[in-house]
């Protein structure tokens, strides 16, 4: 589903969008990571922007508005044909700006999460 996300967040206004891992581009870019839900719904996905120190209110409005704009009720098929949808971890709260990235950039991030289908 990574592959998904990236896809669709590089059709947004900042096209250097990768997977957790990956090289760091230059700012603005968006990392996005996989990880365990911690209230075991599903895989949640963690979407963080990047943007360059002293580019605060940028960088709080593209998490907030943007990727809300992108990522809210998005729905992709994965690589074993199954539609899968995001949704928007209401419970997260508001995420704090990080200041201090080894690469010079300040971050603020969005959590969403693939639930797990129960039969």
């Amino acid at each position: 589903m990574i592959k998904q996300i990236v896809a669709q967040l590089k059709t947004g206004s900042i096209k250097r969008v990768v997977p957790d891992g990956s090289p760091k581009p230059t700012p603005p870019y968006i990392v996005v990571k996989q990880e365990n839900d911690i209230l075991n719904r599903g895989v949640a996905y963690r979407i963080i922007v990047h943007f360059p120190k002293h580019h605060i209110l940028e960088c709080k409005r593209y998490c907030r508005k943007d990727i809300s704009d992108l990522l809210d009720n998005f729905q992709a098929v994965d690589d074993d044909g199954v539609t899968n949808a995001l949704e928007f971890d209401q419970f997260s709260g508001v995420p704090e700006l990080t200041a201090d990235n080894d690469d010079d950039t300040i971050s603020t991030e969005r959590l969403y999460y693939k639930p797990d289908l129960m039969f």
